[in-house]
């Protein structure tokens, strides 16, 4: 468990299962396979499988919480050889294997695994993830044995091939879970880009604070959801809830307008090609206004904060995000946007 002085926002961890495939396999004898006359002359080669369970301590662009899965149940379904472990479970307990070179259809599925003494089970009894094949890039949630609300979204990083290969395969599952209540910036942010017109200066701000939520912080989807702090970059003027940044009021009135929009980042060009056009396109219903005003303070110019806006789908595939500010003011518009990057789960030994 995380010690209660330590800031940590969340823990992630990685399931490798690693299949390790040698040159040093059983051949049946094929002088047997000739004496048996009408029985297959094939050689049959066995490929040895190591099984493990290693905590790769990679996050989301934050310190984590020391911890290891303790236990987990696998189980081998699919081949066309017929072989499943004889129904048995692969765990910490039994890590090796061997499976038959050229097998196809193997899949190793996770069934369960614990962390700081919480058993996790998949949602669904039958397989929640997103397909049957349990093929990389499928998500499901998996909940705590007991009471079942506490929540971890599951990824297949790397799965079986078919046929098996001897040259090598790898199994991994990854796990993302956010502990609740805990403060820590979670995402590099880059200084704010601004596009605008003659007249209409930019939205003069910056990115105070970036952070995931609490436990809600992955969506079913594996979407992140963020907190953001915005300060003015010299002191607001005004009294909130109609202060103003640089002389440009948060609220929007009228004609006059100030929101913000989320958004993959890769919808956009790279930053030097990046035009007012192409800001503007990503302001299509999504957008929000500015309601939660902060008044300036000790070390704060006062801004705005933004509270539970949602990232792109699947945020270990889609860590990069903008985050824009648009004004309209006299029909004219302008805009500040910021690089968000969520550093992603590395799987790689």
């Amino acid at each position: 468990m995380m010690n209660g002085t330590t800031k940590m926002l969340g823990l992630a961890a990685v399931f490798a299962l690693v299949v390790s495939c040698g040159k040093g396999m059983n051949k049946v004898d094929k002088n047997q396979e000739e004496a048996k006359g009408e029985q297959s002359k094939r050689t049959q080669e066995l490929v040895p499988v190591d099984v493990s369970v290693t905590e790769q301590q990679q996050g989301l662009g934050f310190a984590l919480a020391s911890i290891s899965a303790t236990a987990y149940e696998m189980a081998l379904e699919g081949c066309a050889s017929g072989f499943n472990n004889g129904g048995a479970m692969f765990t910490e307990a039994s890590p090796s294997v061997q499976l038959y070179q050229n097998d196809l259809n193997c899949v190793m599925k996770l069934k369960s695994f614990t962390i700081n003494g919480i058993r996790y089970i998949d949602s669904n009894p039958t397989g929640g993830f997103t397909t049957p094949l349990y093929a990389s890039g499928d998500v499901a949630t998996f909940v705590d044995d007991q009471a079942g609300t506490e929540e971890i979204s599951v990824q297949v990083v790397t799965q079986l091939g078919s046929p098996l290969s001897n040259l090598g395969e790898a199994v991994s599952y990854s796990f993302t879970k956010i502990a609740k209540g805990l403060d820590k910036a979670v995402t590099d942010v880059s200084d704010a880009h601004a596009v605008s017109v003659a007249g209409v200066p930019a939205p003069n701000f910056f990115i105070r604070d970036a952070q995931l939520t609490d436990v809600d912080a992955i969506t079913a989807t594996g979407a992140g959801v963020f907190d953001f702090e915005l300060e003015c970059a010299e002191t607001i003027t005004g009294s909130t809830p109609a202060a103003s940044c640089s002389g440009q009021a948060m609220a929007s009135s009228g004609g006059y307008q100030m929101k913000y929009v989320l958004v993959d980042r890769d919808t956009l060009p790279a930053d030097a090609s990046v035009t007012i056009g192409d800001l503007d396109g990503k302001f299509s219903g999504a957008e929000q206004a500015i309601s939660a005003q902060r008044a300036s303070g000790s070390g704060d110019n006062g801004g705005f904060s933004i509270n539970n806006i949602q990232g792109p789908a699947q945020i270990h595939n889609n860590p990069e995000m903008a985050l824009i500010i648009r004004v309209i003011e006299g029909g004219k518009k302008s805009f500040t946007y910021f690089n968000v990057t969520v550093s992603a789960v590395d799987n790689q030994p």
